[in-house]
């Protein structure tokens, strides 16, 4: 059985996720002040890694590592392939009906899993948000790992993995190693599994809240050390957007501020999307969210072309701008689920290829 409060924050995760989008995607919000605010709003994809983690820690279903691999991986790599042969599809009418310039390398479309360096095309928005997906299937494999150790370790134990991928992003801020390419993958992948492993804390911390002082407490050093960081060093930038790819210190700490007050707010959320009877949208996001996060980008193609149609610009209107998207995103999504939602939810085993070895689960 799902549950509901995880479905609803992984919903505001993912419009937090398309809210984000509006305001980077589209140039607005653009001066040097603005510039550098909206960068400290960039937490959704720690939020969603984290939401992740707790989702896998709730789960009742025992399967062995072999079946965990193949229906963690299909489940993020199918829909994928799928939104990549729609993007391959449009751009390959630019090329012979509408005589745009370029080629498709089908192999790199299909078999590198959105590596942005790897992908041409000619339409915007459709690579700019598949970084996340090479990442998420590292992760994948690493999850079984960090979920032995949590359930292995005991008491205070169960934070060394913790405080161990915690370290790792300073000492990889000053110890590169390898090429460039390995060195940001590597980043990236230790850096979101600290957020899944402290998803892993959920059950506890659902049945023992933090308390609202050690939240808050978490959250101030985090900046003041944050500060101190950016202040000592020219190795961090006060705009969080350089620091992200891939992840420092600075980043980390940045977001272990802004994930604590998301944990001291976590209920009043709740209340207000409660309370704004919207619930039910959120739930639905949610439980479909790698769907609206793979299809977003035809959400703003189709914004952008509209105000194309209308002859409008809201280059110079910020906050309309950004209304304006988010709308047409989640009236998109909606439509998206309708259409894509099956294939995220899709099982293998229909195809009896997890009918062995059901009685080996992870859990040992």
């Amino acid at each position: 059985m799902r549950d509901e409060e995880l479905d609803t924050f992984r919903g505001f995760a993912i419009i937090w996720v398309l809210f984000i989008h509006c305001i980077y995607w589209n140039g607005l919000f653009t001066s040097t002040g603005a510039t550098i605010a909206k960068s400290y709003l960039l937490f959704e994809m720690p939020l969603l890694f984290m939401i992740t983690g707790a989702s896998n820690s709730l789960s009742q279903k025992k399967y062995n590592l072999a079946d965990h691999i193949v229906r963690r991986v299909s489940r993020i790599v199918i829909p994928y392939w799928v939104y990549a042969f729609i993007c391959v599809f449009l751009i390959q009418i630019t090329i012979t009906f509408l005589q745009y310039p370029g080629s498709i390398n089908y192999t790199s479309w299909f078999l590198t899993f959105g590596v942005k360096s790897d992908l041409w095309t000619n339409i915007p928005y459709l690579t700019s948000h598949l970084w996340f997906v090479p990442v998420f299937l590292i992760v994948i494999f690493i999850i079984p790992l960090l979920s032995y150790l949590h359930k292995r370790l005991v008491s205070f134990n169960k934070y060394i993995p913790l405080v161990v991928l915690f370290l790792l992003i300073p000492f990889l801020d000053y110890f590169m190693f390898g090429n460039a390419m390995t060195y940001y993958y590597v980043k990236n992948v230790i850096f979101y599994s600290f957020w899944i492993y402290l998803g892993f804390f959920y059950e506890q911390f659902k049945i023992s809240p933090p308390k609202k002082r050690y939240l808050i407490l978490v959250s101030v050093l985090a900046y003041v050390f944050l500060w101190l960081a950016i202040s000592n060093t020219t190795r961090y930038n006060v705009d969080m957007q350089l620091n992200k790819f891939p992840p420092n210190l600075a980043f980390l700490l940045m977001n272990i501020g802004n994930i604590s007050l998301f944990l001291l707010l976590k209920k009043y959320i709740a209340d207000i999307i409660r309370m704004l009877n919207l619930k039910g949208l959120f739930i639905r996001l949610g439980q479909n969210s790698y769907t609206v996060y793979l299809h977003q980008t035809f959400a703003f193609l189709a914004g952008a072309m509209i105000l194309s149609v209308l002859n409008i610009s809201l280059f110079d209107y910020d906050f309309i701008g950004v209304l304006y998207y988010l709308a047409v995103n989640i009236i998109f999504a909606l439509l998206f689920i309708k259409m894509f939602g099956w294939v995220e939810k899709y099982k293998f085993e229909s195809f009896g290829f997890l009918s062995r070895n059901k009685n080996k689960s992870l859990n040992g």
